[in-house]
């Protein structure tokens, strides 16, 4: 099972710390890869920890605009 899907079983047992971080440690694996972020924000907001979901977003629009200025596609 890979870790974002150990991440997905996790969060599906609302056990958010352990998908957390499985969704980090898939984001070290793969750093352009957007479902890791936005799945681990989402954990964090069923944490109502607003703040990193703040900084995760802000970290995947600046991603999106190196993509963009590379002229590569982001996601898929």
């Amino acid at each position: 099972m890979t870790i974002e899907l150990q991440g997905n079983v996790a969060f599906k047992k609302k056990d958010f710390r352990t998908a957390i971080e499985c969704y980090s440690e898939a984001i070290q694996c793969d750093g352009n890869n957007a479902t890791y972020y936005s799945n681990r924000a989402a954990a964090y907001l069923a944490m109502c920890r607003f703040v990193y979901i703040y900084f995760l977003f802000k970290h995947l629009f600046d991603l999106q605009r190196r993509a963009d200025n590379e002229n590569m596609t982001f996601c898929g």
